[in-house]
């Protein structure tokens, strides 16, 4: 149950923090990279298996697993610009609803039976982050520039469907005893 808490909290701290960067005179980019850095060399520290490192190029997955990781990274700074332009709220509630696609995709993958009710939540899910943008927009918007507005979709697409990769190559390519690794070389 500790391990559920701190993720909620950190994953939701994140947008804050990239609210306060600028007021705190932190490089938000610089911060991104060196998290990112940070975060795969812990996770392969942690994997405590060497020798799937030296072979690392040998495996299918690892062009997958980079074409994500920068998907990742750009998701981030795309994350950074949101919060600190549009703000905090608009920016959250795209990232979340960014789990229809995965949901979406889950259910064509595996095949399960489409019904209304299904549908119907994806769509109003795609719809609800229009209708916050448009009704936040003269309240939270500190640049001009209309593709400002479209920031919010761009996550939301991009956070789906680096998840949805990562189902994809998980299922098709990723032996149980290397999930941990893969998920390092994000």
């Amino acid at each position: 149950m500790i391990f559920l808490l701190l993720a909620i909290l950190s994953s939701t701290f994140i947008f804050v923090l990239f609210k306060l960067f600028p007021h705190f005179q932190v490089n938000t980019y610089q911060a991104i990279v060196f998290n990112y850095l940070t975060a795969g060399i812990a996770g392969f520290a942690m994997n405590n298996n060497y020798k799937l490192l030296k072979g690392i190029f040998d495996y299918k997955w690892i062009y997958f697993a980079l074409f994500i990781g920068i998907l990742l990274l750009l998701t981030f700074l795309l994350i950074k610009y949101s919060t600190q332009n549009i703000g905090v709220s608009i920016t959250t509630v795209a990232c979340k609803m960014s789990v229809v696609i995965p949901v979406a995709f889950s259910i064509i993958y595996d095949n399960e039976k489409i019904y209304l009710t299904k549908v119907v939540a994806i769509i109003l899910a795609v719809f609800s982050i229009f209708l916050l943008v448009k009704r936040e927009k003269n309240k939270t918007i500190t640049k001009p520039g209309w593709w400002i507005l479209f920031l919010p979709f761009f996550l939301f697409v991009g956070l789906g469907v680096s998840d949805s990769l990562v189902k994809l190559i998980q299922n098709e390519y990723i032996k149980p005893e290397d999930s941990s690794f893969f998920t390092s070389s994000l």
